[in-house]
């Protein structure tokens, strides 16, 4: 919190943090990333948070193939486990999964 609190926005913050991972190059640690961005990589453990309805898909999204494409990259980025959450209504990509 006190890193992060010298920056003006979360993307400075996140660029710091990327520039000061890939300095060290170590591989250990938290990654945080945006759905597009994780396209091409994999990570042993991958929490998709926020699979709402409204959100994903967005409520604005003109492309719903291209929303549940987004949905499949970030479900196939796990190699070992994958944990979804959403609150409220779920995404309607999370329908055959859940318990009628």
């Amino acid at each position: 919190v006190r890193v992060a609190g010298r920056y003006e926005s979360l993307k400075d913050f996140l660029d710091f943090v990327r520039k000061t991972k890939y300095a060290s190059g170590k591989k250990t640690g938290v990654c945080l990333s945006t759905i597009h961005s994780a396209k091409g990589k994999e990570w042993p453990n991958v929490f998709v948070v926020a699979v709402n309805e409204g959100i994903l898909p967005h409520s604005k999204a003109e492309n719903i193939a291209e929303e549940k494409c987004c949905w499949f990259t970030a479900v196939s980025r796990a190699e070992d486990s994958l944990h979804v959450s959403y609150y409220g209504t779920p995404s309607v990509f999370l329908a055959p999964f859940l318990k009628q």
